[in-house]
């Protein structure tokens, strides 16, 4: 998996010198399969209108234990990698001992998780209140 990110100390992804603190400033508020392959999961900033979308064009892999609805939010206990073969998820590698292969791990508070690799992946700050059509989410 290519990625313009990087996940740093378990809670924040950075990409080009911003940081970005999943475990205190945002939540998940949805996830959309835009397309075969294509996937779009939409972080809400906490305080503030901001959004944040991670896009993931060919898809390969994903499991989840989450329910999302439109009015709640799923909080972030930890960012982080599990290698594909890899089921315990007491600890997460991080970016320095993950590789290309490995799974991108989101551990929820409350026990679920997002996990997912792709072809490619990258992380865009947005205002989701103005899209009208899921399928703008990967062309913005």
């Amino acid at each position: 998996m290519t990625k313009t990110f990087v996940v740093d100390r378990g809670v924040e992804i950075v990409q080009e010198e911003v940081t970005y603190d999943l475990h205190n400033n945002y939540a998940i508020s949805g996830i959309a399969f835009i397309s075969e392959g294509d996937l779009v999961v939409i972080f809400n900033q906490l305080k503030g209108k901001g959004s944040l979308l991670i896009r993931c064009v060919g898809l390969d892999y994903i499991a989840m234990s989450i329910c999302v609805s439109r009015a709640s939010l799923i909080f972030i206990d930890e960012v982080g990698y599990k290698d594909p073969s890899d089921n315990n998820d007491e600890w997460l590698m991080t970016e320095e001992q993950a590789s290309s292969k490995d799974h991108l791990y989101f551990r929820l508070e409350g026990g679920g998780y997002l996990r997912f690799h792709c072809e490619s992946c990258r992380i865009d700050e947005i205002d989701v209140t103005a899209v009208k059509n899921p399928m703008d989410l990967m062309r913005l």
